[in-house]
């Protein structure tokens, strides 16, 4: 483990379950420092009489998990995208396959009622992203056409892939650069139609 008494600390990627009793984040230090890299994740029970006195430390399961139902975290490991149970801290089930989602560790939502999955993932070189939609009913995948990520592909105006579901899981909002003339960063919609 590095050392982090001297490295300046912050916290990322903090999320509340979807029955509000555990948060999951990573405490991180030293990303732009030649020195080993922080990157510790964690779940706390907020409401413990001493919530800092059950901290648990987690198994690093990719950089932008998200809470399934429970203690159950979706999130990356071995190139899979896994089922990872925070409670027992291991992993308890898998979505899809390598080939339907090629960046696990990437940004990923759940619809509200958890039966819909998007993986969306990116390739720098032509500088696009793409979205790999999981019907949970059914196992079928869609995967969408290509979004223009524009010339930013790092750094603090990239376009991340970043999918968010409206509330009635039908709808996936995004951001891309549009085809229109000045090739302006806008917001898009994916509907998804008789899913």
């Amino acid at each position: 483990m590095p050392a982090v008494w001297d490295a300046p600390l912050f916290i990322n990627h903090t999320l509340w379950n979807r029955e509000d009793d555990r948060i999951f984040f990573y405490v991180r230090g030293n990303f732009r420092r030649k020195l080993p890299k922080v990157n510790v994740p964690l779940t706390i029970d907020p409401w413990a009489e001493e919530p800092l006195t059950n901290l648990q430390v987690q198994k690093d399961i990719g950089g932008h998990p998200k809470w399934e139902q429970g203690h159950i975290l979706i999130g990356s490991v071995d190139d899979r995208q896994v089922l990872y149970d925070s409670d027992e801290k291991q992993v308890v089930g898998q979505l899809g396959t390598p080939d339907a989602f090629p960046q696990p560790g990437g940004d990923i939502a759940l619809s509200p009622a958890g039966t819909m999955f998007v993986n969306g993932y990116g390739n720098r070189q032509p500088g696009e992203n793409y979205y790999a939609i999981l019907s949970r009913k059914d196992n079928r995948l869609l995967r969408t056409r290509a979004f223009s990520r524009g010339v930013r592909v790092s750094g603090a105006l990239r376009i991340d892939p970043a999918p968010r579901w409206n509330r009635q899981g039908n709808q996936i909002l995004i951001s891309a650069i549009a085809d229109d003339q000045d090739l302006t960063r806008q917001l898009f919609l994916i509907t998804l139609n008789d899913y």
